[in-house]
Formats: structure tokens, C-alpha cells, sequence
């Protein structure tokens, strides 16, 4: 079974975390992804410097959920959107519209526990 007792047992942690990550990245939502950094405002640019710090941190949990799930299944998907949200934070400084996917593939990463954790809770 993909989501067995022991990884379901850390459903609520990550839907808390991914939760808590559309709160701290509330300012980053906003911005418009395609302004590439070369014409980013001394505004933007602080925003987007603040968020890489807040997506290494989300990135981290992700993993440790993932870890402390005890289910290889799960910790492979949490290491998945922990190492494409590492890839977009790598990307910041030198941001074009394409880098976008990067946090697109790291946000379905995610939702696919998401996602699963509530099929599992409805069983």
C-alpha cells in the first residue's frame, strides 16, 4: 500500500507544513514570475532574497517529514519537492521565467503527498 499507518502517521505535519509555507510565502505569490531578475526593484530583489531563505527551511522540514515518516515511498516524494524547491533557491539570483517550472515541479512534489494523505484519511 503507497500510504501505509506508519507514513500516514505524518500526514498532519506535512499538510501543516505546506500550510504554513503558503503563509510565509504570501508576499512571494504576489510578485509577478515573469519579471526575470535583471529587472527586478531593489524591492522585489529584497522579497525574493528573504523568500530563498523561507523555501531552504521549507525544503528542510519537507525532507525531515519525509525521514522521520519511515516510509521509503513517502520520503522519496518529501526529498523530491525538498531538492526542486533547493533547485528554484539556486535559481534566484540569476531568475528567468523558465526557472518557474523549478518551483512548479517542487509544489506538485508536495501536492502528491498532499493529495494522498487525503485519499488515505478518507479510507
Amino acid at each position: 500500500m503507497f500510504m501505509d499507518s506508519e507514513a500516514n502517521s505524518k500526514c498532519d505535519d506535512w499538510k501543516d507544513r505546506l500550510d504554513q509555507f503558503d503563509v510565509d510565502a504570501a508576499s512571494w505569490f504576489s510578485l509577478d514570475a515573469n519579471i526575470p531578475a535583471s529587472e527586478w526593484t531593489p524591492e522585489q530583489r529584497s522579497s525574493m532574497e528573504h523568500i530563498a531563505s523561507v523555501m531552504s527551511k521549507y525544503a528542510e522540514d519537507l525532507e525531515r517529514i519525509g525521514k522521520d515518516s519511515g516510509s521509503a515511498i513517502f520520503d522519496d516524494f518529501a526529498n523530491l519537492a525538498g531538492q526542486y524547491w533547493r533547485a528554484f533557491v539556486e535559481a534566484i539570483p540569476s531568475y528567468t521565467t523558465d526557472d518557474s517550472y523549478l518551483s512548479s515541479a517542487a509544489s506538485q512534489a508536495g501536492f502528491i503527498l498532499y493529495n494522498a494523505c487525503a485519499y488515505s484519511d478518507g479510507k
